[in-house]
């Protein structure tokens, strides 16, 4: 987990600039955070991807999941929530329009699309592998088309170049 946050730390200070912050800004909140802002309805769902803004001078708010990248390009679980939420026939209020990985060096930094990553959360979040709500480790396989970069700074201006060919997310 340590690491994931530093990775998204990371790439929070080159993003950090180029977001609204006079609207919602979240950004790594973790499960128990998450289920008590549900409580006192300041989120519709706990499972909220790391990142959630709006990008200066956008109407549609961004989301994206930060995780690391094992060398085998999986990304793991723990437990099935993300994937059962996140996936084809998920039902959360808000799904991450992107994931950002990185490998364990930080050193190698991915980039893929989710509706090309949903099919796979599905698969396992549908099959034996899981039972609702039971804490098991699912490594999931990242899609074959990923983006690959060297430096986080890299993988911000490639989040920026897509959030940009998405209309009203950042003009």
């Amino acid at each position: 987990m340590r690491q994931e946050h530093l990775i998204a730390a990371r790439l929070f200070h080159h993003l950090y600039g180029h977001i609204d912050h006079s609207q919602r800004v979240i950004f790594c909140l973790d499960g128990m955070a998450a289920k008590r802002g549900v409580n006192q309805d300041i989120l519709e769902d706990p499972n909220i991807p790391d990142f959630h803004w709006t990008f200066n001078g956008g109407a549609v708010a961004f989301s994206a999941e930060v995780k690391i990248v094992d060398s085998q390009n999986r990304v793991r679980f723990c437990g099935d929530g993300q994937p059962r939420s996140w996936g084809t026939g998920g039902t959360a209020a808000v799904k991450p329009h992107l994931w950002i990985g990185a490998n364990e060096d930080m050193n190698k930094y991915f980039i893929w699309k989710h509706k090309k990553f949903e099919e796979n959360l599905s698969f396992f979040a549908e099959s034996e592998w899981t039972d609702a709500g039971n804490k098991r480790v699912l490594n999931i396989q990242i899609p074959d088309d990923h983006l690959c970069f060297n430096e986080p700074a890299e993988a911000s201006v490639e989040i920026i170049r897509w959030a940009r060919q998405v209309e009203g997310m950042y003009p």
